[in-house]
């Protein structure tokens, strides 16, 4: 094998090496933001009127993330029940007779 070979062999491992850390890294980030590789339990709320909220959007306690909205099911007129996936760890700070509001970002 050639210098020249085993110069351009060592760039091509580089660049699949850096590749692969990159997709790994972006695998883990979206990961953690949508609570996959977290401890999550489901929580139901029913609701009068769930205007803007859709199915992905975040829950917040105190200003920090705990969760997800996993699913939005209208159960009759007035009525809407709220599916949240929240995490593991954040289930000490939440009680049975804790109250939820839904409220914008914007």
């Amino acid at each position: 094998m050639s210098q020249q070979e085993y110069k351009q062999n060592i760039k091509l491992g580089a660049f699949v090496l850096g590749g692969l850390i990159i997709f790994l890294s972006t695998i883990f980030y979206l990961g953690s933001q949508n609570n996959i590789f977290n401890k999550t339990y489901m929580v139901s709320a029913i609701f009068k009127n769930v205007e803007g909220l859709k199915e992905g959007d975040n829950v917040w306690l105190s200003g920090v993330k705990v969760g997800t909205i996993r699913k939005v099911q209208i159960i009759s007129e007035g009525k809407v029940i709220v599916q949240l996936s929240l995490k593991d760890k954040q289930n000490e700070f939440i009680k049975k007779d804790a109250t939820a509001f839904i409220g914008s970002m914007d």
